[in-house]
């Protein structure tokens, strides 16, 4: 079992995704920008594929380049298509999608935090761009807000379910 965390920045990714791979004692994988140069679906498909070898959290994932590849570079590298074929493999392995959406006045305040104490990649319109972006890019993903009272456990007995429901045959016993 795989799980990929997605969501704006500031918004608890790495801390939810590293909670994660703690309780579940799951190996990390943090994503950055894409590699130039490559074909992105191809890129995705392979990592899910062909480098992951025991159950891992992914942070970050195919879902980043549709909303930051045309905020910082320009253009959507991955296109509609190639999402939807990365979608096809995600379904096909039982990969289980988060995305972290606090509410927006939250991640304004965790944004202009940051910015105090990072050099940001996002000015504050392009921010505003991505959260909009999010919120139209996360279908067939749970919706995950730390702010929520018991939201981690809630969380965890959802993965309990997935994981039971999407076992191979030979494992259940």
């Amino acid at each position: 079992m795989h799980i990929i965390v997605e969501g704006p920045d500031c918004s608890g990714k790495t801390t939810l995704a590293q909670q994660l791979c703690k309780i579940l004692s799951f190996e990390y994988r943090h994503e950055g920008p894409p590699p130039d140069n490559v074909d992105l679906k191809d890129y995705y498909c392979g990592v899910l594929t062909l480098e992951l070898i025991s159950p891992t959290i992914i942070d970050r994932f195919a879902l980043g380049e549709r909303v930051y590849g045309p905020i910082l570079r320009g253009k959507d590298g991955l296109g509609e298509e190639g999402l939807e074929k990365v979608q096809q493999v995600i379904m096909n392995l039982n990969v289980f999608q988060i995305t972290c959406l606090p509410p927006n006045n939250i991640l304004w305040k965790e944004f202009i935090q940051s910015s105090l104490k990072e050099n940001e990649l996002l000015d504050p319109v392009q921010y505003e761009e991505s959260i909009t972006a999010w919120g139209k890019h996360c279908k067939n993903t749970y919706l995950y807000d730390y702010t929520s009272p018991l939201a981690l456990e809630q969380l965890l007995g959802v993965l309990s379910y997935w994981h039971r429901r999407h076992r191979a045959p030979e494992q259940i016993q």
